[in-house]
Order: structure tokens, then C-alpha cells, then sequence
């Protein structure tokens, strides 16, 4: 028995030994070298994950609300600006600040150069900003000047008489609306726009008269004015190519029963052709029937005279 259990230790103890060769030789460089694989993956997952986290967190604070609100309070401090030019300079800043963090490098922003950086980008936010509503300002103020120069124009090439203010008033908004603000020569293009069309608005000037004389000063319902008149063209047009499809229609007729009649007159005459062709052949049948039997009644004569001639002899 004792040797039996010795045996069976032996045989178990090599086996084991043998598993545990077979595993250093065959399992634990591929194990190794996986992990190391694995190790690589999640250094640089993390790696990643940091670089955008660190690049979200300075982005948050570059635009977080407390920063937005200490530029807001000094650009409408220095602009001295009222209630409605605030909310519309507070929507600027944000475009402006967005557009400014867009140029940044995040990889060269350390905490080292943070509050450096962060000064640079306010700075640039409130430049780019400022500069923009102050651009916006004087296109604003070079479109008034450009109003009241076609204002005046319009007066005096029209009618000089300020009952008609209104109406002057509709006709610059409608030159300024075909006029670009940044035009250096606006005078001139607007001058161009008034002379080319000076006939119309002295006709919308005349309907605008009318207008007052029944105590209408809204210079708007010359709209309604040109509607109709443009509904009443309309309504031309619509009947001018009724008649017009009307005379096609009747022209088409024509043309049609031209080309019938023309067709049975060819007809008829191809019939006559053939007629006469027939009664000719008729003719020249009878002709030469006829010839035929005078030819044989010569011939007949001709030996009753032979006949005739030998019975006497």
C-alpha cells in the first residue's frame, strides 16, 4: 500500500511539474507581453482623457459667467452705454470671446502661464469687441448722415413742400434699401437711383396727393395703390393672352382647314388627272378599232375588185 501511495505521489508530483513547465514556457511571455499592451492602452487612454479634461477646464474658466460679467461691466463703463446697447454688447462679447479662444494653443497653457494667458485673452476679448461696436456705431451714425443727404435730395429734386414729409421719408427708406451704406459715393449712387427712377415716385407722389385730399397721410397705402394697379395688370395680362391663345386657337382652325382643303383639292385634281387620262386611252382604243375596221373594209373592196376584175377577164 505504502508503495502504491509512492508511486501516486510521484506520478501526481511530475505531472504537476510538467503543467508548470509547459505554463513558464509556453504561457507567461505572451501574458507579460500583454499586459505591458494593456498598461500602454490605459497610460494613454488617461493621458488623453487628461489633455481633454485639462482643455475643458481652462476653456471654463476663460468663459465662465463671472469672467463674462467683469468684461461686460468694463466695456459698458468705458462706452457709457444704455440698457439696450448692453444686452446687444453683452451677445457681441460672448461671439468675440468664443472667437478669441478658437486661436488659442491649449497644449503651450500651463499652470504656470495661466493667469498670463488669461489677462492676453481678456484683453484681445475687450479690444475685439469694443472695436466691433464702435465700427457698429459709426456705420450707424454714417447711415443717419446718408439719410438726411437723400432726404434733402429727394425734396428738392421732387416736390419742396413739407406737407409731403412723409412721403419723402418713404422714398429715402426705399432709395437706402437699393443703397449700400459703405459705398464711398453714396451721393452719387443715390442720385443714379432717384434720376432712373424720379418718373415713378413723381407718379407715387401725385397718388400720395389724392391720398391727403381724402385724409390719407399714410404714405403706406400707396402700397395698396400699386397693388391694385398691379392686380389690374395682371388681370390685363391674363385676358391679353386669353385673346392671344384664343387667335392661336383660331389661326390653328385656319391652318387646318387650309391645309384640308388644300389636301382634297390635290385630291380632286389627281382624280380629274386620272379621268382624263382614261377617257384618252378610251379614245385612242376606239381610234384604232376604228382604223382596224376601215383598213378591213379596204381590204374587202380590194378583192371584191380583184374578184371582179378576173371574172371579167
Amino acid at each position: 500500500m505504502k508503495n502504491m501511495y509512492d508511486k501516486l505521489k510521484v506520478d501526481n508530483d511530475s505531472n504537476h511539474k510538467s503543467i508548470l513547465e509547459n505554463f513558464n514556457n509556453e504561457t507567461i511571455d505572451k501574458t507579460i507581453k500583454e499586459l505591458i499592451f494593456l498598461k500602454s492602452l490605459i497610460n494613454n487612454f488617461d493621458n488623453h482623457s487628461f489633455e481633454k479634461s485639462s482643455d475643458q477646464i481652462i476653456l471654463n474658466n476663460l468663459l465662465s459667467s463671472e469672467n463674462i460679467s467683469a468684461l461686460h461691466k468694463q466695456i459698458i463703463t468705458t462706452l457709457n452705454l444704455n440698457e439696450i446697447s448692453k444686452d446687444n454688447i453683452l451677445k457681441l462679447l460672448k461671439n468675440k470671446m468664443k472667437l478669441v479662444s478658437s486661436k488659442l494653443e491649449f497644449n503651450k497653457i500651463n499652470q504656470t502661464n495661466f493667469e498670463s494667458i488669461m489677462e492676453q485673452f481678456n484683453k484681445m476679448s475687450i479690444k475685439e469687441t469694443m472695436d466691433q461696436e464702435l465700427n457698429n456705431k459709426k456705420l450707424e451714425e454714417d447711415k443717419l448722415k446718408v439719410y438726411d443727404e437723400i432726404y434733402n435730395l429727394v425734396m428738392n429734386k421732387l416736390e419742396n413742400n413739407i406737407d409731403f414729409k412723409l412721403f419723402y421719408q418713404y422714398v429715402t427708406d426705399d432709395i437706402m434699401d437699393k443703397l449700400s451704406i459703405k459705398s464711398k459715393n453714396f451721393y452719387t449712387d443715390s442720385t443714379i437711383i432717384l434720376e432712373k427712377n424720379l418718373l415713378y415716385y413723381k407718379n407715387k407722389l401725385i397718388d400720395y396727393a389724392k391720398l391727403k385730399a381724402l385724409g390719407i397721410t399714410d404714405p403706406s397705402y400707396l402700397n395698396i395703390i400699386e397693388k391694385k394697379r398691379q392686380e389690374e395688370r395682371d388681370k390685363q395680362e391674363i385676358n391679353r393672352q386669353k385673346r392671344d391663345k384664343q387667335e392661336r386657337d383660331i389661326q390653328e382652325e385656319r391652318d387646318i382647314q387650309e391645309e384640308r382643303d388644300i389636301q382634297e383639292e390635290r385630291y380632286r385634281q389627281e382624280e380629274q388627272n386620272r379621268l382624263l387620262s382614261e377617257m384618252k386611252d378610251i379614245q385612242e382604243k376606239n381610234l384604232e378599232i376604228q382604223r382596224e375596221k376601215i383598213w378591213q373594209e379596204e381590204l374587202r373592196r380590194e378583192r371584191e375588185r380583184i374578184d371582179n376584175w378576173y371574172k371579167n377577164y
